[in-house]
């Protein structure tokens, strides 16, 4: 199983907003469990589609803050988001029942409640 990664600009798409553009780090990442530090220092803004079988992936989210996951099917549409915004020290993962995550540094600014879905600009 292969981990396959390409540079992508990515459009997410908002009800009463204005779209906006991210310059991302797109991965197909294969397994059931993902350590999100280790995407995140290759870029800011990583999306992350998983192709494996399995309902659910486990995310490690520890050390990663203050950063949002989206959370989209595999229609792009969105279906919710998790904070990891805490600085106490520990581990910190959620559960993602969803085909793909978009990782973003999280800015109070973006109108999370509004996200409708996402494109790919090619």
């Amino acid at each position: 199983m292969s981990i396959f990664t390409t540079q992508q600009e990515l459009i997410l798409h908002f009800r009463e907003h204005p779209p906006q553009t991210f310059s991302i780090l797109q991965v197909e990442y294969p397994h059931t469990s993902l350590r999100a530090q280790d995407w995140i220092t290759q870029q800011d803004a990583v999306l992350i589609q998983f192709t494996h079988s399995l309902l659910t992936t486990q995310v490690d989210l520890s050390g990663v803050t203050p950063y949002v996951l989206l959370h989209f099917d595999e229609s792009k549409q969105y279906l919710g988001a998790s904070l990891s915004l805490g600085t106490a020290p520990g581990s910190f993962g959620i559960v993602a029942q969803s085909q793909q995550v978009l990782l973003l540094p999280f800015d109070s600014s973006l109108p999370i409640q509004k996200i409708t879905h996402f494109s790919l600009n090619s």
